[in-house]
């Protein structure tokens, strides 16, 4: 990293981790994680290739993440976070492919792994950390194949690259590139770290911090179209509501056939016209047409009228 961009960010990642980093919450299954909270960005990788270590060397802290030289220690989810801030939390997961564990264990902890990858919608990215020394196994193709599937990007972490000569780490970077050109989801970009001699850190606090500022202009800057979706499936649901009423009522008796149709038509198309002038506004840039919504508004207030009248004057 060279121009005056990457300088930024290196420097935005050196702030973001001099943050009060602290424990927040351990968990051992799916049902007892934490509630969602701004971005979260999960460690994963084979049992000993140096998560809990990479995490203490990004946040400075020796022992905020507990290392051990006994693969198979982490058995839950461990999550990390800034007191007071919660735009960003880091995730220690379990180590998998350790062989010497109860196969109960071992099904447990990769049972959590998937299900975690697959199914957390806060989780903006994983880092699939990968020893130096021993490149891609058998078993991280199984965890490459889960990433494929989730909606997660990825990309891979080769760990303590100091212990690996430089031709040798030149060649591991090669062959791993080669493995993720077949991963589309996959960053084509291939990190090297060494927790203990730091080499790459700053590298990779500058890739969270270019992470976590992308996502906090998105959604600045698409915050009106998250309310403008919420606005249309609202409305979407109203008119339905009303649409089954006038039904209902036509069927018991209770509104005139002919008048209710009439209401139950006016619904529709205003519910079409919220929604979709609501819909177009996000994903298109433009409305449906002009003030598409506002006659939408007023056909849905003449058919409650109608519907009103149509209940309260006799039938003959």
């Amino acid at each position: 990293m060279t121009d005056d961009k990457d300088a930024k960010l290196i420097e935005a990642g050196r702030k973001l981790f001099t943050r009060d980093w602290q424990f927040i919450w351990a968990s051992p299954s799916i049902a007892t994680l934490p509630p969602m909270a701004g971005l979260e960005i999960a460690f994963a990788g084979r049992s000993n290739v140096g998560k809990s270590s990479l995490i203490n060397a990004l946040t400075g802290r020796n022992a905020l993440a507990r290392t051990s030289h006994t693969p198979g220690r982490t058995q839950e989810l461990i999550f990390f976070e800034v007191p007071g801030k919660g735009d960003l939390r880091l995730v220690d997961m379990p180590g998998y492919g350790y062989a010497k564990a109860p196969k109960t264990q071992v099904a447990s902890w990769t049972d959590l792994i998937h299900k975690f990858l697959l199914g957390r919608a806060s989780l903006a990215r994983v880092y699939l950390l990968i020893d130096a020394r021993h490149g891609l196994k058998d078993v991280d193709h199984e965890i490459l194949g889960t990433l494929d599937r989730s909606a997660v990007s990825y990309q891979i972490v080769l760990t303590k690259a100091d212990q690996v000569k430089a031709s040798e780490l030149a060649e591991r970077i090669t062959e791993t590139g080669a493995v993720l050109a077949k991963h589309p989801a996959a960053f084509p970009d291939v990190l090297t770290t060494s927790s203990r001699s730091g080499s790459g850190m700053a590298e990779l606090r500058a890739a969270m911090a270019r992470l976590l500022e992308e996502r906090t202009s998105y959604a600045s800057a698409h915050g009106g179209d998250a309310s403008r979706l919420a606005s249309a499936s609202a409305m979407l649901l109203f008119h339905a509501t009303a649409i089954l009423a006038a039904v209902a009522l036509i069927e018991r008796g209770l509104l005139r056939g002919g008048i209710g149709l009439l209401a139950a038509f006016g619904f529709v198309i205003a519910a079409t016209l919220f929604a979709g002038d609501l819909t177009l506004r996000q994903y298109a840039g433009h409305s449906l047409f002009p003030y598409a919504a506002p006659t939408g508004g007023t056909l849905m207030i003449l058919s409650w009228l109608t519907v009103t009248l149509a209940a309260v004057v006799p039938q003959k």
